[in-house]
């Protein structure tokens, strides 16, 4: 939290959500009055506000909070509220159309609520305007807000941030709000950022100049820790449940966590769902390559030592894209360390290597999983990729980058399926030739006629093997 705090308008905004009806959990008035803290000339303390807390612990409440105290108590002429997904920011409007319409004091002081599909937006007779976008089809580009409040903060990336920051240059006090859950790799571009100037502020001892930031999480064993570590959580501690949880005991039960765990497995789908475990793209000289940083530092050992002539071992993959280098001593309790390639074992398999350099590839999903999956494979693999929700949006996607070389194209999806897809952008002249490689997890006799009869290139089923489906899109893309 920055230092130059003097006071708050987070105690009027409860109160304001309460007259609507919001009740607010303890935990939702602190982010309120940290993040709502004002310096001695009225600005904001915080240019940016960021919110990292598991799902369904309330971070919509506070929100729909902040979005009421901008229109009705701090009076910012404009409110940007976007999502990632067009459904959950509709979802987010209509909950505080009802708080807005539900509140005879509130209901007197609006003018319009509009309801057209894209246009969704309350404005009051004084002229302030909350409106409400989905960023997946960059239908915020342009706009300059007093607020902006970003939520599936874990999936925002460059391009985002790129066309926002320079349209609050011109506000005289902006602020951005980010609400989310723990990171998903590569699409957690900018919450990563938030999250890494936070703990450097936290190791220094000195708070970042004009960021807020909130996170509950814990910091969970690792398959390196020793028995009976305590530098770490273990998850199905109950304790650990109540520090990644500021709503366990009001509106989540430990009950119901106990299950989503046994539901969930031990896969890390849990830890991140629930114990606010993240995955954390980091930029440049800060990324660790092949073991992660929290692996290695639990393998420290300080008692751990060379003795006598110290002997290095170096050794690098033939195509030099990982190397290593070690040095023998002894581990704890005075045994040596086992060397990691035992005598007779067997050589690991060399994998392919592939020859992308920086092409654009086009996923058209409706699965974000999915996407988040195929996303890794393809950057770690030099690629670019774009990304579609379902087929309208790939379609709008292609005719606005017609030097996309590749798509992946989902075949079962809501409304217009992949089969439907694929014929509608054969139909486009300018896009006869190029390769569309269907996938899917229904492989039915019939389908793969049925995606080629329908214009695909290919046919790859799901689950996607990575090296098969690189090696599909190679030869497609070089025309072999």
């Amino acid at each position: 939290m920055p230092p130059t705090r003097l006071s708050s308008s987070g105690q009027e905004a409860v109160e304001l959500a309460a007259l609507a009806g919001l009740k607010l959990d303890p935990w939702q008035q602190h982010v309120l009055d940290m993040g709502l803290s004002e310096r001695a000339d009225g600005s904001w303390s915080a240019f940016e506000v960021a919110v990292n807390v598991p799902r369904q612990n309330g971070k919509g409440g506070i929100i729909e909070a902040r979005e009421l105290a901008g229109l009705f108590l701090l009076g910012e002429k404009l409110i940007l509220h976007s999502a990632h997904e067009f459904k959950t920011s509709i979802v987010a409007f209509k909950r505080i159309e009802q708080l807005v319409m539900g509140c005879p004091d509130l209901r007197k002081r609006v003018l319009r609520v509009r309801r057209t599909t894209g246009e969704e937006a309350i404005e009051l007779v004084t002229g302030q305007v909350l409106r409400f976008l989905a960023r997946s089809g960059g239908s915020g580009r342009g706009f300059t807000g007093d607020c902006n409040v970003l939520d599936e903060a874990m999936i925002l990336g460059d391009d985002a941030m790129g066309a926002l920051m320079p349209t609050m240059s011109a506000v005289p006090n902006p602020q951005i709000w980010y609400l989310g859950s723990a990171g998903i790799g590569s699409p957690s571009v900018q919450l990563g950022r938030l999250r890494a100037r936070a703990v450097a502020a936290v190791e220094a001892g000195e708070p970042d100049p004009s960021l807020a930031y909130f996170e509950w999480s814990v910091n969970p064993h690792r398959a390196e820790c020793t028995v009976g570590c305590t530098d770490h959580a273990d998850a199905d501690d109950p304790r650990a449940w109540a520090v990644a949880n500021p709503a366990l005991g009001i509106r989540i039960s430990s009950e119901h966590v106990r299950n989503e765990q046994l539901s969930m497995g031990s896969g890390g789908i849990f830890e991140r769902e629930r114990l606010g475990v993240g995955d954390y793209p980091t930029d440049g000289a800060d990324t660790w390559q092949v073991i992660g940083e929290d692996a290695w530092r639990a393998l420290a050992a300080a008692e751990s030592v060379p003795e006598g002539a110290v002997a290095f071992a170096v050794d690098a993959t033939p195509e030099r894209s990982h190397a290593a280098i070690a040095a023998a001593g002894t581990w704890r309790g005075g045994a040596p360390q086992e060397p990691w390639a035992l005598a007779g074992q067997e050589e690991p398999e060399v994998r392919r290597t592939f020859r992308f350099r920086g092409e654009k590839v086009l996923i058209v999903d409706d699965d974000i999983r999915n996407v988040f999956a195929l996303t890794s494979v393809l950057e770690q693999h030099g690629l670019s990729v774009l990304y579609a929700e379902n087929g309208r949006v790939g379609i709008e996607v292609l005719e606005q980058h017609d030097d996309v070389t590749v798509v992946l194209m989902d075949i079962m999806m809501p409304e217009m399926d992949g089969y439907a897809t694929t014929a509608a952008i054969r139909r486009m002249p300018q896009f006869a030739g190029l390769p569309i490689v269907a996938l899917t997890a229904k492989a039915m006799k019939g389908d793969r006629e049925k995606a080629i009869e329908s214009g695909a290139s290919d046919y790859v089923t799901k689950p996607v093997d990575p090296d098969h489906l690189l090696s599909v899109m190679e030869q497609w893309m070089r025309g072999e």
